[in-house]
């Protein structure tokens, strides 16, 4: 054999190991992650219009939050997460926290996970002017990020133009309801020895 065939199959060898052991960190995603995320929202009493402009009152939302989030290493996980939201300009700048806990799917690719967008989340507001009541989150923006080659950092942001519908609740009462897009820009980091087995 030749030393420049030799060196064409090490060199595919090489590919196809580096691809597998990519591919292995991905779709073996599981454990707990802390994670960190910023938001900016705008905020409308009305629907936005083709080009993602709001066609009536608007105002936006500024929030952090902080949380969990736990891969079951077979497409299904958990979060669960605290923020907190500042409203300006409004009419009445205000601030407030809340809480949720939800559930999701995700997808891998060799370095890369995904959430395919359109779910939901439920929580309630702790702290703020709405303090006490609840609020459900639906067609939740699809969500795109980065696997570490350990698996021990991952990235996620929100790249493409959502409206998401976010409705509030006294008890069972609906008491209001807003349409906004929003970005938004996480980096969570392994918490746990599961990991990327």
């Amino acid at each position: 054999m030749s030393l420049h065939k030799l060196a064409l199959m090490l060199s595919a060898s090489i590919i196809g190991i580096t691809t597998w052991a990519a591919t292995a960190v991905a779709d073996q995603l599981r454990g707990s992650y802390g994670f960190t995320r910023t938001s900016s929202c705008v905020v409308s009493t009305l629907p936005f219009d083709a080009n993602f402009q709001a066609t009536g009152p608007a105002f936006g939302d500024s929030l952090v939050e902080e949380g969990i989030r736990t891969f079951n290493g077979d497409g299904t996980g958990t979060q669960s997460s605290t923020a907190l939201t500042l409203t300006i300009p409004a009419l009445t700048p205000s601030a407030g926290s809340s809480s949720f806990t939800s559930s999701f799917t995700y997808t891998t690719g060799d370095d890369t996970w995904a959430i395919a967008g359109g779910g939901s989340i439920s929580g309630s507001i702790n702290a703020g002017p709405r303090a006490g009541q609840t609020f459900k989150v639906t067609n939740l923006a699809p969500v795109t990020g980065r696997i570490s080659k350990r698996g021990l950092i991952l990235t996620a942001d929100v790249v493409k133009p959502t409206v998401e519908v976010v409705t509030y609740y006294v008890g069972t009462v609906l008491v209001a309801t807003y349409n906004r897009v929003c970005n938004r820009s996480t980096v969570l980091m392994q918490l746990d020895d599961d990991g990327v087995n």
